[in-house]
C-alpha cells in the first residue's frame, strides 16, 4: 500500500465561523495563546467539518486549543477550513494530524491520532511518510497510546517526560504496575527509577 494513500483528497473551504455554531469541545488553552490572540488576532485557521446538526453545524477536526483561546480572548468568529459533512473519517484524521504535528502537537494527542489512522486502515509506514517522520517515531507514539491513563496524566502534567513514558510502555504489565505505585507515592518518575 506504499504507493497510494488510503484517504480521499477533499478540499476544505475557507470560512469565518461563529464560535457558537461549533459543537462543544473540551481542552484548556494556554494563557500565552489567549494573550497572543487578544493582541494580534487569530492567524491560523481551525479545521472543522460540517456536522449536519442545525444548532451546531460544525465539529472540530483540529485546533481545539486555538478555539478555546479565541473564546477566552473574546472572539465571536474564527477563521476556519471547513470540510463537507460526507468527508471520509480517514481524510479528517490525516488532515488533523498533519495540521497539529506541524504546529508541535502534544505527543500524546499525536499518538491518539496515529492510532485512529491505523484503525482506519493506514499502515504505520504510510503514516510515517505522511508526517515526514521515521517508522521508529510512529512506533514510539503508539507505545504512548497504549499506556495506562495514570502515566498519560503524568506526562500531560509534566511529572513524566515523553522519553521515560515511551520506555515505560515497553515494560511488562507487572513492571508498569510497580511504576504506577511508585508514581502514586512519589508524584513523578525519572529515568533513574
Amino acid at each position: 500500500m506504499s504507493e497510494q494513500l488510503l484517504f480521499e483528497a477533499v478540499a476544505p473551504r475557507q470560512a469565518s465561523v461563529p464560535i457558537d455554531q461549533i459543537a462543544a469541545w473540551q481542552v484548556a488553552a494556554t494563557n500565552h495563546t489567549v494573550k497572543s490572540i487578544q493582541t494580534l488576532g487569530m492567524f491560523e485557521s481551525v479545521l472543522l467539518v460540517e456536522s449536519g446538526d442545525g444548532a451546531t453545524p460544525y465539529s472540530v477536526v483540529a485546533g481545539r486549543r486555538r478555539l478555546q483561546a479565541a473564546l477566552k480572548a473574546g472572539l465571536r468568529e474564527v477563521p476556519a477550513l471547513v470540510y463537507p459533512e460526507n468527508t471520509p473519517r480517514a481524510t479528517l484524521l490525516a488532515s488533523g494530524l498533519t495540521s497539529n504535528t506541524s504546529r508541535g502537537h502534544s505527543p500524546l494527542d499525536e499518538a491518539d491520532d496515529i492510532a485512529g489512522l491505523l484503525a482506519e486502515g493506514f499502515e504505520a509506514a504510510d503514516i510515517a511518510r505522511l508526517l515526514g517522520v521515521s517508522l521508529a517515531t510512529i512506533k514510539a507514539r503508539l507505545t504512548l497510546h497504549a499506556l495506562e491513563p495514570a502515566f498519560k496524566a503524568a506526562v500531560r502534567a509534566g511529572r513524566l517526560t515523553v522519553t521515560v513514558a515511551e520506555s515505560i510502555g515497553k515494560l511488562s504489565e507487572a513492571q508498569r504496575s510497580e511504576l504506577l505505585a511508585l508514581l502514586a507515592d512519589e508524584g513523578s518518575l525519572t529515568s533513574a527509577h
